[in-house]
């Protein structure tokens, strides 16, 4: 193991021990490291992308309050939704946010403008189950409508 690969893993391991603080009160239901590791990569991935557009961040800190401002906290908000959560009883939040913030990822490819509701609402349309996946269908299609009447729901 190299100089800079023993810098990066004790980064890494900083990096997780913050996220575990910083979000222990949201009840994520993480059972497995590679979870919270796997949420460091996705800051890592926020960084990077704001760095490739030229925003600077300071620290590593920084690029988590960052995401957890933009991509986090809109989509933590929208999973708390009940026709979102009940969609999906069987999943923990953490599994819940990596399903969404996977398939905003998506979304936001053919349409820069998805805001993470949309994605949520679309997710559970789609995969969810029960009686609130269909309420999920309805929102999304009247979404859908009204973006392209150029409405606002």
């Amino acid at each position: 193991m190299t100089v800079e690969d023993k810098k990066n893993e004790a980064a890494k391991v900083e990096n997780t021990a913050l996220l575990k603080e910083k979000l222990q009160d949201d009840n994520l239901g993480f059972t497995e490291e590679k979870e919270w590791t796997t949420l460091v990569e996705h800051v890592d991935v926020h960084k990077y992308l704001l760095e490739e557009k030229g925003q600077k961040f300071d620290s590593w800190e920084a690029a988590f309050d960052s995401w957890r401002e933009k991509v986090y906290a809109p989509i933590f908000r929208v999973i708390e939704w009940w026709e979102v959560k009940k969609s999906f009883a069987d999943y923990t939040k953490g599994q819940l946010f990596f399903a969404v913030s996977t398939h905003w990822y998506y979304m936001l490819e053919k349409d820069p403008e998805t805001e993470p509701e949309d994605a949520a609402v679309d997710f559970a349309a789609y995969w969810g189950k029960g009686l609130a996946s269909w309420v999920s269908m309805m929102r999304s299609s009247a979404v859908m409508r009204a973006k392209t009447m150029g409405q606002f729901v």
